[in-house]
């Protein structure tokens, strides 16, 4: 394997990363059919260009599991409260699986009502929401998702503040084409300047992070992606929105909170809490609900399109496109993955089993 010393990354094939997922997971319990699906996870937010969503994540779920908060044989289950309306339970397992679940569940509700609502509880990191939101997209609905840590990941400060009260609450919208062979417009954006995994992904590449996106108690910029990491915190996420704007993102992040921690019974964030997993509320619904036919839908998503897409547009910019196009098409060829990572990665694939419960233990430590 070659690594590009320049760029600290090495070329992974398909293959390749799908074995070692496989090579992690399993040996923990974690069933073969359910580790496929969380490498075709991570690999889709590795191509989709968001590796703060793609193969480091199998770091936090390998300590998860092995320290005993993530659960390798949770099914997910749903059940019905209310015409239109179901709680789907991901037993503290895989977040890629109960995500599944909801859009399965959101998706059978709406062949027999106009609107259905499902609130998602218990369940591990969900990952990228995009491929959820297409999946949804794909059969024709509309879908809107609002996802917290159930009161943990408390990493975002409020504006002014010089402590972490909140976590990157992200929101998701997909709505369907207009074609069969058109890719739906999908929003999937967090209510933070930016979402932990980006710095992460910065830590694990041994890159600066960019200007705005941490600060530390005195509100005064840092570049160093470790300092988000230190115990106590040495910075905090700012919420969504240039200086001066950051109540916007502040107000969307409380409204998340609300929706995922409150309405959708998934806790809300809260002094001492210390969850290490997602809770969210996601509704769907067909184009046509409010009465506008479905040619009618089709014609206005159309005319935005056209409208958005001739924009002119500045000097070496390229043109303007609709959300979501150019992301999850992508298939095939290496993904590139920080070298530092990927000799993590092999080292928790080769790791005996007594050396998982030390390196969980430590992990818990930080």
């Amino acid at each position: 394997m070659r690594t590009t010393e320049q760029s600290r990354t090495v070329p992974v094939a398909a293959p390749e990363a799908r074995d070692l997922v496989r090579r992690v997971l399993i040996p923990r319990g974690v069933d073969a059919g359910a580790a496929d699906r969380v490498a075709s996870h991570l690999l889709t937010a590795e191509r989709d260009g968001h590796p703060s969503h793609g193969l480091m994540r199998l770091l936090e779920y390998a300590h998860g599991i092995d320290a005993g908060e993530l659960r390798p044989a949770a099914v997910p289950y749903a059940h019905r409260t209310a015409p239109g309306v179901s709680v789907v339970d991901g037993g503290q397992g895989l977040g890629v699986l109960a995500l599944d679940a909801v859009a399965e569940e959101l998706v059978r509700i709406c062949a027999g009502h106009p609107v259905a609502l499902v609130a998602l509880r218990n369940a591990g990191h969900l990952g990228a929401l995009a491929p959820m939101g297409r999946a949804v997209a794909a059969s024709g609905l509309c879908c809107l998702g609002f996802v917290n840590y159930s009161g943990g990941g408390q990493r975002v400060a409020p504006p002014g503040a010089a402590e972490g009260r909140l976590a990157t609450n992200p929101i998701l919208a997909a709505f369907p084409a207009t074609g069969d062979d058109d890719a739906p417009v999908v929003v999937d954006m967090t209510t933070a300047a930016t979402s932990e995994g980006e710095i992460r992904a910065r830590l694990l590449a041994g890159e600066p992070v960019p200007a705005g996106w941490l600060h530390d108690d005195r509100g005064r910029p840092t570049d160093r992606a470790q300092d988000l990491y230190e115990n106590p915190p040495a910075a905090f996420i700012p919420p969504l929105g240039n200086a001066g704007a950051e109540h916007r993102g502040y107000a969307l992040a409380v409204a998340v909170e609300l929706l995922a921690g409150a309405v959708a019974g998934g806790g809300v964030a809260r002094a001492g809490a210390s969850s290490t997993g997602n809770a969210g509320l996601f509704l769907a619904f067909a184009p046509d609900v409010a009465g506008t036919s479905r040619d009618g839908y089709l014609s206005a998503f159309r005319q935005l399109e056209d409208h958005l897409t001739t924009t002119l547009t500045q000097p070496g910019r390229p043109s303007v496109r609709l959300p979501g196009r150019g992301a999850g098409r992508a298939t095939g060829g290496p993904v590139e993955v920080p070298a530092r990572l990927w000799v993590q990665l092999r080292q928790l694939a080769d790791a005996p089993a007594h050396e998982r419960s030390t390196a969980a233990a430590a992990e818990k430590r930080k």
